[in-house]
Parts: structure tokens; C-alpha cells; sequence
């Protein structure tokens, strides 16, 4: 049976389309709608972390003097497994793999040009049960394969048929691998920077055999033809939708901001709008939207969304909204709205506002990003947690934490951590 690779190409926006079989039994999607009250937020009530979270995990990634990771880089997110975290390294770190407890194993590829090789990569995703690791490299029109248990380079495949087209993968989405039938695979989100020929996202099924498009598929699920925007002259046009993937209820769900709404892709790869959100006479039209993220002025703008995660009972946001950012969280069972944190701009640069739940699990931090129905992630440098996380800290909040134990092994690990070690990786388990 042929191997395929299903890659998605976003000029403006991402949605999923293609061939597969339709799932018998697929249960329909019933689309409801949000309407926010922005002027009236209220932090009375709104849910802590316990509310949200059964246990986080905290992992220190075991520092290798000749791979130092600056940063963990988030706009290329993790891959985790019940045995391995691979997360991509800033600094020339690369692809790094490591056990669920911290220690190291090994650096996927080298730095360079050649076979098995790379500068940068612009997206990674793992397939488990054939053994394989994808790679996507910067300015080469390859698909790099390597083994997935002992980390050996396979072999490139030339993707000839896309005649040098970059691969780009957006800030603040997460790669899956997702399945529809045992010889397609969805790897999601890559695309153009900016489409030379299209104005919609574009979708490929691509033979990893030949490197050849087997089909590929226009979609409109927002057209920029009527934005009045000059797709191939706008650099910043790619980056406005703020995507976000994950799975929910065994569903592939993507958000993008241009639309405001949440969608299920389903078995055939046709789409179908989840959740609707209504920010009113607030939110931004696409084409002003635009002209904000490329001049990074937030003065007098009313509304720009731009992060979104989901739990089993809340939905979280982060928007700009009159001169500042705003945390906010929605409960699916009642429709009440929380306002979980506010910052000005100039706060906003040196603080990470998202998702502002405050954490009475065990008093650490608490920023989030999406990775599936079950699990978020994020990661700390050592510095910040040493510098945020003091004896000081954990006193004033001891009597707000709902488990104690827990504060203890926290402030316990922190105090274990070195200012130069790599940064902290951590797993927030969800509640169901």
C-alpha cells in the first residue's frame, strides 16, 4: 500500500480537505455560538487551575554541553509520547529527543546541508506506529525521514511537484499526526508564506514513494479575494489566523481568528464550524487586522483575538481590546463569562498573560498552550522559575494552594534547579 502524506499549504487561513473514506456513524456536529459581553467581564467566580487541571508534570531536560537550548521554541511544538518528549531546540539545539523523565537521547539529524542534514526545520511530526519521523527543512524541497527508535537518517524525498515552494508552520498551532486510514497521513499545519497563484488554503496528498502531488484541493473557507488584500504583497498576511489544532472527543478541531470559529474536520476532510464566536460591532474586520499586525500598533483598535484553548468544560481566550490584553474563559455548561487577567501593553511585553487561570495546584506558574483533548504544555527557563518561584512566593501562597503536598515538591524541584540548566518542559494533565 502506498505511503502518503497529506501537507496543507495556508496562504491566508487553514481548514483540511481531501480524499479519504467517510466514517460510518460519524456523529454530526451541532454548531452553537458564543456571544461575549466584553464591557462586563467579571473575575467573580471564574475557575482556578484545579477547576481545569488534574496534575502537571514538570520535567528537567537533562543539559548537554554541546546541544545548550536557549529556548524551547513553541511555533514548533512538541511531540509526546508515553515514553518520549521531542521538542525542538533554539540556538542551532535542532530536533532533540528525550525520556518522559528529562534524560537525554539523542539529536534527530545534524546541523548542515547535506543528507540528513539541516539548518532549521520548519515543521517536524512523528508517525508512531510505522517508526518514522518526518522532518520538513528550511529552503529545501525535501521530506527528510528518519527511524524513530534509534534516530538514523532514512532517506530525503524530493517533493518535485511543488517547485521550491517554503513550507511554513505558524506560531501557536500543534502538529498532530492524525490518521484517517492506514495509508494517509495528516500532517498539519505547514504551509506558504505567502501564495504566489492562490488566494485560498491549498491542500496536497503527496506520494512519499516519488515526492509527487497525487491531488490537491482549493478551499474557500474564507476568501481572501473579497478582503480587498493584496495577498502576494502582504508578509504578515500568513501569520494573522493565529491557527490552533488539537484533538477533541477523537475529532481533529482547528481555530483560526479571521473567522472566529472553531472546526471539526471530519473523516472525508470536509469541515464543519463547531463553535462560534460573536465579539459584535468589537471585532475587526480581516483587512484592518492586517494593517494592526503589521505596524504592531494596538492604539485604537477594538478587538484582535489572538490565542484560544479548550478543556472539557472551558474555552480560553486572549484578546487585545482597548489598549490592552485580555484573559477570559468561557464555561460551555453554564454560558457564564470569566475575565481572568488584564495587562497594558507595555506589561504584555515582559509578562505572559495566557491563560492568567490562577494556579492553586501547587502555586507555580501557569501559562498554557493546546496540545490535544487530554493534555496542555508549556515550558519554563530555569531562571524564570528561580527568580519567579522564591521561598517568598510559596509562603504567601501557601494558604490559596488546594494541595500542599504538591507545593512542597514543587518548591522542592525548584530549588533543585541551576540558573544555565535547560529549560523546564511541563505536561498539564486535564481533567475529563
Amino acid at each position: 500500500m502506498k505511503n502518503l502524506i497529506l501537507l496543507i499549504f495556508v496562504s491566508g487561513m487553514i481548514s483540511c480537505a481531501g480524499p479519504s473514506k467517510k466514517d460510518i456513524g460519524e456523529a454530526p456536529v451541532e454548531p452553537y455560538q458564543i456571544s461575549f459581553d466584553l464591557e462586563n467581564l467579571s473575575d467573580n467566580g471564574a475557575p482556578m487551575m484545579s477547576d481545569v487541571i488534574d496534575s502537571l508534570e514538570y520535567i528537567k531536560l537533562e543539559y548537554n554541553p554541546e546541544l545548550p537550548i536557549g529556548s524551547i521554541l513553541e511555533d514548533k511544538l512538541p511531540y509526546i509520547t508515553n515514553d518520549y518528549i521531542f521538542i525542538y531546540g533554539s540556538h542551532g539545539a535542532g530536533l532533540l529527543q528525550y525520556k518522559r523523565n528529562g534524560e537525554f537521547v539523542r539529536k534527530i539529524g545534524s546541523y548542515g546541508r547535506g543528507p540528513g542534514e539541516y539548518l532549521q526545520l520548519r515543521d517536524f511530526v512523528i508517525d508512531e506506529k510505522q517508526g518514522i519521523i518526518y522532518t520538513i527543512p528550511n529552503w529545501k524541497t525535501v521530506i527528510g525521514k528518519y527511524d524513530y527508535f534509534n534516530g538514523k537518517y532514512l532517506e530525503e524525498i524530493p517533493i518535485v511537484d511543488l517547485n521550491g515552494k517554503q513550507i511554513s508552520k505558524y506560531s501557536n498551532n500543534i502538529t498532530y499526526i492524525y490518521a484517517f486510514s492506514d495509508s494517509e497521513i495528516l500532517v498539519n499545519p505547514s504551509g506558504v508564506r505567502r501564495a504566489k497563484d492562490s488566494k485560498y488554503d491549498v491542500f496536497y496528498t503527496i506520494d512519499l514513494t516519488s515526492g509527487h502531488i497525487i491531488n490537491h484541493k482549493e478551499s474557500k473557507i474564507y476568501g481572501l479575494d473579497n478582503l480587498e488584500i493584496d495577498v502576494k504583497g502582504s508578509p504578515v498576511l500568513a501569520s494573522i489566523p493565529n491557527i490552533v489544532w488539537y484533538d477533541s472527543q477523537g475529532r481533529l478541531n482547528f481555530w483560526e481568528s479571521l473567522n472566529d470559529t472553531v472546526f471539526v474536520v471530519n473523516s472525508d476532510f470536509s469541515t464543519t464550524p463547531r463553535i462560534i464566536v460573536d465579539f459584535g460591532s468589537y471585532k475587526l474586520d480581516a483587512k484592518t487586522a492586517v494593517a494592526v499586525r503589521a505596524s504592531k500598533d494596538l492604539v485604537n483598535i477594538s478587538l484582535l483575538l489572538s490565542r484560544f484553548c479548550e478543556s472539557s468544560r472551558y474555552l480560553f481566550f486572549q484578546f487585545a481590546f482597548k489598549e490592552r490584553y485580555i484573559s477570559s474563559a468561557y464555561d460551555k455548561t453554564t454560558g457564564n463569562q470569566y475575565l481572568l487577567g488584564s495587562m497594558s501593553n507595555e506589561e504584555f511585553k515582559t509578562n505572559n498573560l495566557f491563560m492568567g487561570i490562577y494556579n492553586d495546584i501547587d502555586g507555580g506558574l501557569s501559562y498554557m498552550w493546546q496540545y490535544d483533548k487530554n493534555m496542555w504544555f508549556t515550558s519554563y527557563n530555569a531562571f524564570e522559575m528561580i527568580n519567579k518561584l522564591t521561598p517568598e512566593h510559596f509562603e504567601e501562597v501557601k494558604s490559596k494552594v488546594k494541595y500542599p503536598e504538591r507545593l512542597d515538591k514543587l518548591k522542592e524541584f525548584v530549588s533543585g534547579l541551576d540558573e544555565g540548566d535547560n529549560p523546564v518542559f511541563v505536561i498539564a494533565h486535564l481533567k475529563q
